[in-house]
């Protein structure tokens, strides 16, 4: 049996592609493809994969490293890592009687830069070896400038504190070439293969059409919905400042603040409010000049075509006056207060989506936010 593994790499694409795959699974199956969630839980099906990283670490006797992942588990010595990756590997094996398919695909975003140790990347695929006799992994990098912006967005969704320029400081460089050596070394230059998340290079310039390349189908099937949509730059204003006031976990760390977890689910369901963050021509140079040297190195190793790993773009939006949007902040903040007092007057959140379907005899759910917030702003 074949594994192909996709190494999720931050904001590559791997939610997108995960829910294309488990939408696509049944036609996937038909074309001998085999995709499962496989997970611990049955209440985990939304996850993918997540539990493979426990496997790895647990296999070098060291702690599943995302703290949010432990909690998500429950998981906070080796003792109890030992006890989940013994639970689950029989409901692994299961997942694999049932598919019955020649070829499989896992992916999780938990391996690419989750195993930071050619020793660990080893234990992942020592691992999987119990299960498959042939392994392929699948790997993609993005521009780092693109990455930085994106990644501040993430992190901030999760309860980061820190302001952006700090958060550039300290996270504008991500060495690729080191990523793809560990691997090469680890399972070998033949099992790995390197993409770049670049319109460019991309099959169609398109994430799904280049992974349908990668795994061997010549069609794309049915697309997911849109994932993980951008927040404008107000929106992410005026979740910082949320994260500053109240906790996104419970006292005692080993819990999701359910307080925390509604607001900011309602700041990233608003409709969009304004331009989006963008870097300053002075920033891009930055953090390409940090991350020259190593794109470089595995341009040369991988992409020898390729004048430069990621060609030079021009900056979007330099001007200082463009990026400061106290006034969108504000409306954003409006928006929010209004949202979070309908939902206690009526007991349950409302969306706004104008592309809705309505319903028969009944008013779309556009139409009746709209009556809801001008009833509560007079």
């Amino acid at each position: 049996m074949k594994a192909i593994v996709h190494l999720g790499m931050p904001k590559t694409g791997t939610t997108t592609l995960q829910s294309w795959l488990y939408l696509n699974r049944k036609a996937l199956a038909v074309r001998g493809i085999g995709y499962d969630r496989m997970a611990y839980r049955r209440r985990d099906q939304r996850s993918a994969h997540t539990e493979l990283s426990f496997c790895a670490r647990d296999r070098v006797g060291l702690l599943q490293m995302d703290r949010g992942l432990r909690i998500k588990h429950q998981i906070f010595d080796l003792g109890q890592q030992r006890s989940f990756v013994m639970k689950y590997e029989p409901v692994f094996a299961r997942s694999l009687r049932r598919m019955a398919a020649p070829q499989v695909i896992l992916s999780s975003e938990y391996l690419g830069a989750g195993l930071q140790s050619e020793e660990e990347a080893k234990a992942l695929d020592d691992w999987l070896s119990q299960f498959f006799d042939d392994i392929r992994y699948v790997i993609y990098f993005r521009r780092q400038e693109d990455l930085v912006l994106s990644s501040y967005q993430q992190r901030l969704k999760s309860g980061h504190v820190g302001d952006f320029d700090s958060f550039l400081h300290k996270h504008a460089v991500h060495n690729y070439a080191q990523i793809a050596d560990r691997w090469v070394s680890a399972v070998g230059r033949d099992k790995l293969d390197v993409r770049l998340f670049e319109r460019d290079w991309l099959v169609d310039a398109d994430i799904i059409a280049d992974f349908s390349n990668a795994i061997g189908l010549d069609e794309i099937l049915d697309r997911p919905a849109s994932q993980n949509e951008s927040l404008s730059l107000a929106a992410q204003e005026l979740l910082h400042a949320v994260n500053r006031k109240i906790p996104h976990k419970s006292e005692d760390g080993k819990r999701h603040n359910p307080v925390y977890a509604k607001v900011r689910d309602h700041i990233v369901d608003m409709a969009d409010s304004g331009p989006a963050r963008t870097l300053t021509g002075e920033q891009i140079d930055q953090v390409r000049s940090l991350n020259q040297r190593h794109n470089e190195d595995l341009r040369a190793a991988f992409f020898p075509q390729r004048e430069e790993l990621f060609a030079p773009r021009p900056a979007k939006g330099s001007d200082p006056e463009a990026i400061d949007h106290k006034e969108q902040v504000a409306r954003a903040a409006a928006e929010l207060a209004n949202r979070m007092a309908i939902e206690l007057k009526y007991g349950k959140k409302l969306v706004r989506a104008p592309d809705a379907s309505p319903q028969p005899s009944k008013p779309r759910r556009f139409d009746l936010w709209s009556r809801l917030v001008s009833r509560n702003e007079t």
